[in-house]
């Protein structure tokens, strides 16, 4: 199941769901979203990844994406990455086992 969590990246009454919206947590007032993506083999899930950085912005919730499995391109999971450096609500691209790692280190 998905959540709302903002308008489309393509404006007018478009709406955007994400796979999870977190409420309370301090530090993140907006919210704090977590996008998975996983590709265990080969496939399209990383030409997905400029889509969903816009939607990212267009929400403006902090955000991180969880990905999964050895499929995607490695210079499609760097420039996602990348773009977490960027002034965006992009936080970060991470790995399952550094996620937790990362939620670990937040609190």
């Amino acid at each position: 199941m998905h959540v709302f969590c903002g308008p489309s990246a393509y404006g007018g009454k478009g709406k955007q769901y994400c796979d999870l919206l977190v409420y309370g947590l301090p530090g993140f007032p907006q919210g704090f979203r977590i996008e998975g993506k996983a590709q265990f083999t080969k496939g399209s899930v990383d030409e997905k990844f400029p889509f969903l950085l816009l939607n990212i912005a267009a929400a403006g919730v902090p955000s991180v994406v969880v990905t999964a499995g050895k499929g995607a391109r490695t210079e499609a999971l760097d420039w996602l990455t990348e773009q977490a450096l960027e002034d965006n609500p992009l936080l970060a691209v991470l790995t399952y086992d550094d996620f937790l790692q990362y939620l670990h280190d937040l609190y």
